[in-house]
């Protein structure tokens, strides 16, 4: 028998001979309190309506758990009540009930009907089962990362992974004074030391962490199957990369560093003697980008039909066959303007990969970030060593090939540097100081340039010696950039974006670069 509650109300009028009044008989189960003695009348009415409650109860019950095979009994009836009419419901004050041989509803089943194992605290609460109702456990909440805050979906820490790589292309162009001077020459402990401190800072890897980035920025927003449009995309992309560059090059002609503006002027020049071509300028790296952003559609239209894996087969076989074809050559410009692209090709597409998983990030260590900082760090200064110093001669061990496998170590620290910087929702000082890493990146030779061959013929000797010039150098690098930024990049930058959106058809997830 289940637990029931019955509530009865007896009015007896004084001429009777009951207690005048109103009285309340309540009992829960077998056990019940009465707050006044009832007559036998009462009691015997009372008792009456609860064995036809009861034998209502259990023909009803037992049709309610019959919902796998079978259905209520339509033999049954209900003899305080009368009989459901053909086609109709069964009248009550409860409502209609179930049809004979379908299923009950549950929105149709009085509270009072229904077992106690699946009532909740506020009427029904889960279908009907034969076994108590548990609710699942209420995990605690998993935290935001800023990604989701982000209005333009922008990935917090890029902008800090993008000036350390700026810093580390300037210190590789501008290296320290040598502090092994004094170190003797010739023995196994000086080869060390000059090894050691000479490759600390490898640019070229630096160029390949940009490589991957770029790749990241580029593809993000059209994961998800976006609508790109060239007119927006390639109007947005070329501004963004070029206008700078036309007013940076008149100042480096003006300061005679007419190198600088010749590179660019060849841009579609390839040298014979493609394996010698050394360029110290920055800008190769910025044709390669070119080339990314006019092959990007095509790839990503590829990309849509069959993946990425095909894609990046194709790729490493091209920057396979251009590696071999040159194998003495040390840089990875040193392959020209027209293939060097190609041997960074994979390392871009790398980034596009990296953009395909990303998704929240989950926490991570600090012990975990700064061993893939270390690791890191050291793959690049071995890289640059194996290049410059091969134990083993001077073929098929250039930079473009160590920095090819080094691109792909990048992957998964990028990845803990990102979601390192997702835990953390205000932007630091780095983060700050990135958003002008492309100015840092295309002026700081200028800089350098203006520091070296106008102001220090102008110096007394103290100042122009190796230390107090490199600070000198490294000061005329941070203003120039910091003012080349404010009056050059950024409002170039706004100038793409407003392009951007005027040429777009509709609206389009731009670049998150």
């Amino acid at each position: 028998m289940f637990p029931f509650v019955a509530t009865q109300t007896a009015r007896n009028s004084r001429g009777k001979g009951g207690a005048g009044g109103v009285e309340r008989i309540e009992g829960v189960g077998r056990c019940a309190t009465a707050r006044a003695p009832a007559p036998p009348s009462v009691a015997k009415a009372r008792t009456a309506a609860s064995a036809s409650h009861r034998a209502c109860r259990e023909r009803r019950m037992k049709g309610m758990t019959m919902r796998a095979g079978g259905g209520v009994d339509s033999s049954a009836k209900f003899p305080h009540r009368p009989a459901k009419p053909a086609g109709g419901r069964h009248p009550g004050r409860h409502g209609a009930f179930p049809r004979p041989g379908g299923t009950p509803s549950l929105a149709r089943v009085p509270p009072d009907h229904v077992p106690s194992t699946v009532r909740g605290r506020r009427g029904i609460a889960g279908k009907l089962s034969p076994q108590p109702r548990t609710l699942p456990r209420r995990s605690a909440p998993m935290p935001e990362s800023t990604v989701s805050k982000s209005p333009s979906g922008w990935v917090h820490g890029l902008d800090a992974l993008r000036f350390i790589s700026a810093v580390w292309v300037v210190f590789s162009h501008l290296p320290f004074p040598d502090p092994v001077a004094a170190v003797e020459k010739g023995t196994w402990f000086g080869t060390i030391m000059r090894g050691l401190v000479h490759n600390l800072f490898n640019g070229q890897a630096a160029v390949i962490v940009f490589f991957v980035i770029s790749g990241f920025c580029i593809h993000r927003p059209f994961v998800h199957g976006a609508k790109l449009s060239l007119r927006a995309f390639w109007t947005q992309r070329f501004l963004r990369i070029g206008l700078p560059l036309v007013v940076a090059l008149p100042i480096a002609w003006w300061l005679k560093e007419e190198r600088i503006v010749v590179y660019l002027a060849t841009f579609t020049w390839n040298r014979a003697d493609l394996v010698h071509t050394v360029n110290a300028s920055v800008l190769w790296s910025l044709i390669c980008e070119t080339v990314y952003y006019l092959l990007y559609p095509a790839l990503l239209v590829l990309r849509r039909r069959w993946g990425w894996w095909p894609v990046l087969c194709g790729a490493g076989m091209a920057a396979f066959v251009v590696l071999a074809t040159f194998p003495s050559a040390r840089l990875v410009q040193e392959h020209g303007n027209f293939l060097t692209w190609i041997v960074g090709l994979p390392v871009w597409l790398a980034g596009c990969v990296l953009a395909e998983s990303w998704g929240r990030p989950s926490p991570v260590r600090q012990v975990e970030l700064w061993s893939w900082r270390v690791g890191i760090w050291a793959a690049s200064i071995v890289s640059l060593a194996v290049a410059f110093h091969p134990p083993f001669g001077l073929k098929w061990n250039g930079m473009g090939w160590t920095l090819s496998v080094f691109g792909w170590l990048c992957l998964p620290w990028i990845r803990a540097e990102l979601a390192g910087r997702a835990a953390q929702p205000k932007a630091g000082p780095l983060e700050r100081f990135g958003a002008a890493t492309y100015s840092i990146y295309v002026f700081h030779p200028v800089c350098i340039n203006l520091a070296k061959n106008h102001l220090r013929p102008q110096l007394p000797a103290g100042l122009a010696a190796p230390w107090p010039m490199w600070w000198i150098t490294m000061a005329a690098i941070a203003v120039g950039t910091a003012a080349f930024y404010f009056l050059v990049e950024r409002p170039s930058h706004r100038f793409a974006r407003w392009a951007g959106r005027a040429l777009a058809p509709t609206r389009t997830p731009r670049p998150d670069a």
